[in-house]
């Protein structure tokens, strides 16, 4: 597992409080659900040990992908939901940015990190739709 049930916890609160978009869908798993769906950033096809690097390389989007990985999880397997969710994730980046680096000096910081996330929405949306669609038929298979 990835995440420990106390930061699943944690980050539920935390992408609830601040109102990301797409939190309203963690209410349909409970945190045993999550720990198994949740897998910060990067794809479940990769090294686990690949993905807690790229994660503790940009903690600030890591909530970002936490809701972006529940979209996965709820795919419906088509190349505009799959367009939709990467968008949403850097929408989630971005308020993610300004939530951790509110003040003015601290807009290098938070330009850095909306970048990022606009950086990782255009890996997704460039490389990534064959493997949405992997979680799609996984998923249909398993129902």
């Amino acid at each position: 597992m990835f995440f420990s049930i106390e930061q699943i916890a944690g980050m539920r609160t935390y992408v609830k409080r601040h109102k990301f978009y797409g939190y309203h869908r963690l209410s349909r798993y409970t945190d045993e659900e999550l720990q198994k769906i949740c897998n910060g950033i990067g794809g479940d096809n990769m090294p686990s040990i690949l993905n807690k690097a790229i994660s503790a390389l940009n903690p600030s989007l890591v909530p970002a992908s936490f809701v972006h990985d529940v979209e996965w999880f709820e795919s419906r397997g088509t190349e505009r939901e799959f367009l939709k969710t990467n968008a949403r994730f850097e929408l989630n980046g971005h308020l993610a940015a300004d939530i951790k680096y509110p003040r003015w000096w601290q807009y290098p910081a938070r330009r850095w990190v909306k970048r990022k996330a606009r950086l990782f929405r255009e890996i997704l949306d460039s490389v990534a739709f064959s493997h949405y669609q992997e979680c799609f038929l996984e998923k249909k298979k398993n129902d």
